[in-house]
């Protein structure tokens, strides 16, 4: 089978649990020589810059088992199979924080890691958030102004890059408005 200028010899799956596929391909390269490429299956994700009607943005802390540590992120989370997008960033961003949003923006999709990881990252700014709900209790809100975000990127205190791209493309976003 061809996948680009590779040709895969070979597939096997090394682990998989619910959420992660980890497969080794034996490819021939396209200069003829064999190799072979580790690929991480991990399902798509939604990540919301989700803004309140006080326009503050709303950051939340949670622990992060795979780096361990406490981080701050966007609310994020799993794209169910078949399930839109959207639906899935409205239905985290409930379930995690307990907001709703009247007013989405699809602001396109990142992938991390692409020579070992296929996860899409799907964003979107939800604008108007107001809190309907309790969120889950491990997780704890924060608000800022989009200037505080910026230099909590800036000072690497929020690393998540799903994170990251959405204030980047959301800030595109309100810039060309």
């Amino acid at each position: 089978m061809k996948k680009g200028p590779f040709e895969v010899l070979d597939t096997k799956v090394i682990y998989e649990n619910p959420w992660i596929k980890v497969r080794e391909d034996s490819v021939k390269r396209p200069d003829g020589t064999d190799g072979i490429f580790g690929v991480v299956d991990y399902a798509p994700g939604a990540h919301i810059m989700a803004i309140d009607t006080d326009g503050k943005v709303i950051v939340i802390r949670e622990y992060m088992y795979a780096i361990e540590r406490y981080d701050l992120l966007f609310p994020a989370g799993g794209v169910d199979k078949g399930e839109n997008p959207l639906h899935a960033a409205k239905r985290e961003l409930l379930e995690e924080i307990g907001y709703e949003s009247n007013a989405w923006v699809d602001l396109g999709v990142v992938n991390p890691l692409t020579m070992i990881v296929k996860s899409p990252f799907y964003l979107f700014l939800a604008l108007n958030c107001k809190k309907v709900k309790e969120g889950e209790a491990t997780i704890e809100v924060q608000k800022y102004t989009l200037d505080e975000v910026e230099e909590l990127i800036k000072n690497n205190e929020i690393t998540l890059s799903g994170t990251i791209a959405a204030f980047f493309k959301a800030k595109m976003y309100f810039e060309a408005k």
